[in-house]
């Protein structure tokens, strides 16, 4: 992607973590980014392309984090921080608020679910790697790491609703980690 496509994609992360998928468009985007329209469809011809880019931006964002947080740590260490970055820094983090709206998008767009899914199984596939390496006799660790990740999915709306705090989230969360681990 060029240095243009990667702007560009920025301003669509920016609207979607702002107002949602509903009001995300070429025109719009061209607006925020003070383009033409053209310029937007130069590089997304479609809405589903600005949302492809945006999701893969945001996946490795995620995975750069992961990957940083977590080179030197054990198993156990490595699960606790995986946990906690899945909870959204704030209410206004714009990496849980696109990922929540691609989940709700999933239920509709064939595109978007498969890559959800796709990323979903192998996030699911990690945790219960984590939660083998920590617990060798780990009994049911797909259900495990299932409960964990609904968990952290219930955690991030609740985080970005307003309705629990970072703090009580990552709370719940390492307590979670901690009993997985033992």
């Amino acid at each position: 992607m060029s240095t243009a496509a990667d702007a560009l994609t920025e301003h669509v992360i920016d609207l979607i973590s702002k107002s949602g998928l509903e009001t995300l468009s070429v025109r719009s985007v061209a607006s925020r980014a003070g383009v033409s329209i053209g310029a937007v469809q130069h590089h997304f011809p479609t809405k589903a392309a600005m949302l492809r880019a945006a999701l893969r931006t945001v996946i490795a964002r995620s995975a750069e984090r992961y990957g940083q947080a977590t080179s030197a740590q054990d198993a156990r260490g490595r699960l606790v921080t995986l946990l906690k970055l899945l909870i959204p820094s704030g209410i206004d983090d714009p990496t849980a608020r696109v990922w929540v709206a691609f989940s709700a998008r999933a239920l509709t767009d064939p595109e978007i679910g498969e890559v959800y899914r796709d990323l979903w199984v192998r996030l699911r596939a990690e945790v219960a790697t984590l939660i083998t390496e920590c617990d060798t006799d780990a009994e049911n660790v797909n259900a495990r790491a299932t409960t964990v990740l609904a968990l952290a999915d219930g955690l991030t709306i609740d985080v970005l609703a307003g309705a629990i705090t970072v703090e009580e989230a990552r709370t719940i969360i390492t307590r979670w980690a901690e009993g997985a681990a033992q």
